[in-house]
């Protein structure tokens, strides 16, 4: 990844440092996809995404799909194949898009919850403290 692009962040960190940690996002909607955007922008290159949710028209501002849908038709994909060709226009990096809600799968090093739901971060959270 050409560093050029991070330069007002190689003051505050060295991607080279972190872009290999493995990070897992759980959740592909606003939150999520703003997370995944900026650890992508910063260096992050280990990314993996769990939605089982698709696009739908009145998610697009959140998701921050408006500005670079064009005339592609999202509202057929999932969450996380938008946000995997989203990331990649802006930061030029592969994300690992998982179409499926999280259970037990492994975590990474890294793990950041962007759900909605009570039920689902108390699983997360009880799954973390399960891998440490």
């Amino acid at each position: 990844m050409d560093q050029a692009m991070f330069l007002r962040q190689l003051d505050i960190a060295d991607p080279s440092k972190f872009k290999d940690k493995p990070v897992t996002v759980i959740g592909a909607g606003g939150i999520g996809a703003a997370t995944v955007v900026a650890l992508a922008k910063t260096g992050f290159e280990n990314i993996s995404v769990y939605d089982f949710d698709t696009v739908e028209e009145h998610n697009l501002p959140n998701q921050l799909l408006p500005m670079w849908v064009g005339d592609q038709d999202t509202m057929q994909w999932t969450k996380t194949t938008a946000l995997f060709h989203l990331v990649h226009d802006l930061a030029d990096i592969s994300i690992t898009p998982v179409h499926e809600c999280y259970t037990d799968q492994p975590l990474g090093e890294i793990v950041i919850s962007a759900v909605d739901s009570l039920d689902a971060r108390r699983s997360i959270w009880s799954q973390v403290q399960q891998s440490m």
